[in-house]
């Protein structure tokens, strides 16, 4: 059989061309793994409802806040994600976006949060200081020195100041979410009187009694009340 020399050019011609697209193939692209929080938290985050996703890189590892969303994830409060994400880096992110994209590449597990493990252990053993505290929208720096501070011990008892008097109590937690117990005061009467002070004392006692949930970072803290209308920040 005699074989066409154009066919042969055209089948040639081809394969090259199949053998240069082989860098598009989807296996290129450099994935990582990433979990979502079950619920969006209270940040400075003017252009998404001050609202941020809870994101992190591995399932020990503490939960950071991300401004923007993940593309191709319908997001949905109530489950934890486990994804496969990679980087959009041409993406040029509008104004309130983040500087890195994250975009779905496969989703691997959804699962409801109350079926999650959350180790306490991430809190406990620190001494957290309280930098501010109140409405999201316009917190308030804390006063006295040193500042007011929590430590949350391994046995579900806390002992702190509040930047006038110490105080003491009891926490549970269960996943992301934080309760308080029998807080104590020790009332006595701080060596220079402020007003302001102990109008801290009252906002910081106030908040940890109708505490819901928390949100952790490598060095931050923060404890944020039922309806998320008032919150408590703390650092390392």
């Amino acid at each position: 059989m005699k074989k066409n020399p154009l066919s042969m050019l055209i089948l040639s011609l081809l394969l090259t061309g199949c053998s240069s697209l082989s860098f598009l193939s989807p296996t290129q692209i450099s994935v990582e793994p990433l979990f979502v929080g079950p619920e969006k938290v209270i940040c400075i985050n003017p252009y998404h409802n001050n609202q941020c996703l809870q994101i992190k890189h591995s399932p020990e590892a503490q939960w950071e806040l991300y401004i923007g969303s993940i593309v191709g994830l319908t997001y949905e409060p109530g489950y934890i994600y486990q994804l496969e994400v990679y980087k959009e880096s041409n993406a040029k992110p509008a104004v309130g976006d983040p500087p890195v994209q994250w975009v779905l590449n496969r989703m691997i597990s959804k699962t409801k949060s109350g079926e999650a493990v959350f180790s306490p252990a991430s809190i406990q053993g620190i001494a957290w200081s309280m930098t501010q505290y109140g409405d999201p929208a316009g917190l308030t720096n804390a006063r006295g020195e040193p500042k007011p501070a929590i430590l949350f011990q391994a046995d579900g008892k806390i002992t702190g100041s509040t930047g006038c008097n110490m105080f003491t109590g009891t926490y549970s937690i269960n996943n992301d979410r934080i309760q308080f117990g029998s807080l104590y005061p020790s009332n006595t009467k701080c060596a220079t009187p402020d007003p302001a002070i102990q109008e801290q004392e009252q906002a910081l006692l106030m908040i940890l009694r109708q505490a819901d949930h928390f949100v952790i970072e490598p060095t931050r803290l923060q404890i944020i009340s039922s309806g998320n209308n008032r919150l408590i920040v703390f650092n390392k």
